[in-house]
């Protein structure tokens, strides 16, 4: 840890790859993708990458395109035909009416016992 520079490749316990940008005594700045940068704590690197550690070429994968998606297509997800539970759908009821209080110590409604004198 105490060798870590800007510029070198590491990997955080969670699998994640980036380039340090700068360093700090306990957190460093990483980037992950070209310009996004994220802070984490030093303890999170889990070790410095080798040259051979990433996957380079991704020709296996393909590139999502949007442009043949059509925004008036129905969607194929049909509405929900669960019915509201009863809480959902009735309204909140309001009363005017004050709650009801405990009564005091000492007061007429409170449970008084006589103390017994010897």
């Amino acid at each position: 840890m105490n060798e870590l520079q800007p510029g070198t490749r590491v990997m955080l316990g969670s699998g994640l790859f980036g380039t340090l940008v700068s360093v700090g005594t306990k957190q460093v700045v990483l980037e992950v993708s070209p310009g996004v940068e994220m802070t984490v704590l030093k303890q999170a690197i889990s070790r410095t990458v080798a040259p051979g550690d990433e996957d380079t070429e991704f020709d296996e994968l393909e590139e999502y395109d949007d442009s043949e998606v059509i925004a008036d297509e129905p969607s194929s997800v049909e509405p929900s035909s669960v019915e509201p539970s009863p809480i959902e759908s009735s309204p909140i009821e309001s009363s005017n009416e004050p709650t009801p209080q405990p009564p005091a110590p000492g007061s007429a409604g409170a449970d008084q016992r006589p103390s017994s004198a010897s």
